[in-house]
């Protein structure tokens, strides 16, 4: 070969390393790392959508806390869904907080029923079972080998269900909230007691009360509600938005979330 080929099949090569190097760095994201983690796995339920899905988060913390695991999704025959976690990529836009990777696996197709669910981690098979109910969500592993099954069992919010926080910034506000209270009651509101079990969206101890901590509240004093409400819900969100707007003057903070996935509260419109 002569020195004049031997210089162009120099440059070619040179050239097609540069547009290799260049492809890599403006799209540096494969499949992702192998993951090294046990994988933590519950069930969430949208209310404002009825969207249903099995949350999956790392055990491991990454350095963003926006990092998704890859996952590898199959619905075999039989009422039978398999699902394999294959990697944590890296981000091109780092979120910087540390965090686990985490995963959504749509559940929105599936009725009421029961299903034989895979999660695959680390090579190795877990086998169990998905119950579906209108009242419960199960999961029913009677293994769990690099999975960790959080919640078992999640009770699904009642229909009417509403619940919440009031939080007040000085004990000489307790009797005005619990007048609201008695206004809460007195345009229909039951305050009885709830079937005890994980919401997702809050829980409900043994003796059929809320379980809220008023310590990590924010405020300096806070209860927590829960109550079904079956009269006409205008009356429900007129009664925090006016009588409520009162409180808010003094300090007195309240927030109420819905079964239909909405939230009221005594401040701002």
């Amino acid at each position: 070969m002569n020195m004049k080929k031997l210089t162009v099949y120099a440059f070619i090569v040179l050239l097609a390393a540069c547009n290799k190097n260049a492809a890599i760095e403006e799209n540096p994201i494969d499949n992702g790392s192998l993951i090294d983690s046990k994988i933590k796995v519950s069930v969430k339920e949208y209310l404002n959508t009825q969207k249903l899905v099995l949350y999956c988060a790392t055990q491991k913390a990454y350095p963003c806390v926006n990092y998704h695991i890859n996952t590898e999704q199959n619905f075999k025959e039989n009422n039978k869904l398999s699902v394999t976690f294959t990697g944590v990529p890296e981000t091109q836009v780092c979120l910087t907080a540390i965090g686990p990777a985490t995963a959504e696996i749509d559940l929105s197709t599936l009725r009421n029923g029961q299903y034989v669910i895979e999660l695959n981690n680390l090579g190795v098979k877990n086998e169990g079972l998905l119950k579906i109910s209108d009242t419960e969500l199960i999961l029913d592993f009677k293994d769990q080998k690099s999975i960790e099954i959080i919640t078992p069992v999640t009770k699904r919010v009642t229909a009417q269900t509403y619940w919440g926080t009031i939080g007040y910034a000085r004990a000489s506000s307790e009797n005005a909230v619990n007048q609201f209270i008695e206004k809460l009651k007195n345009i229909g509101a039951a305050f009885n007691k709830q079937v005890p079990g994980y919401y997702y969206h809050y829980q409900i101890d043994n003796d059929g009360a809320i379980v809220y901590d008023a310590q990590r509240s924010g405020y300096y004093f806070a209860k927590g509600l829960i109550f079904q409400y079956n009269a006409e819900e205008s009356k429900l969100k007129n009664l925090i938005q006016t009588d409520g707007k009162e409180l808010y003057k003094d300090d007195v903070y309240i927030g109420v979330f819905t079964y239909k996935g909405e939230q009221f509260y005594n401040w701002g419109k």
